[in-house]
């Protein structure tokens, strides 16, 4: 969702550069975020599941979370 095409950088190899790319821009287009202090992004072939971590700051405050797609 969110204009990500998960599907085709997932199944790509070695598309870590352009997956982290396109997560920054989702979470720069959220309502309310300011600037991306930092993110990280990782993926687990083997389980194919990605681990996505971003420290943001949203309306003067600083927010730090993760999810796992």
């Amino acid at each position: 969702e969110n204009g990500i095409d998960w599907f085709n950088i997932l199944g790509t190899p070695n598309n870590r550069a352009r997956l982290l790319l396109e997560i920054n821009n989702t979470i720069l287009n959220s309502y309310g975020v300011q600037e991306i202090i930092s993110s990280d992004v990782t993926f687990d072939p083997e389980t194919r599941k990605a681990n996505i971590t971003y420290e943001v700051k949203v309306f003067e405050q600083v927010l730090t979370d993760s999810v796992t797609l």
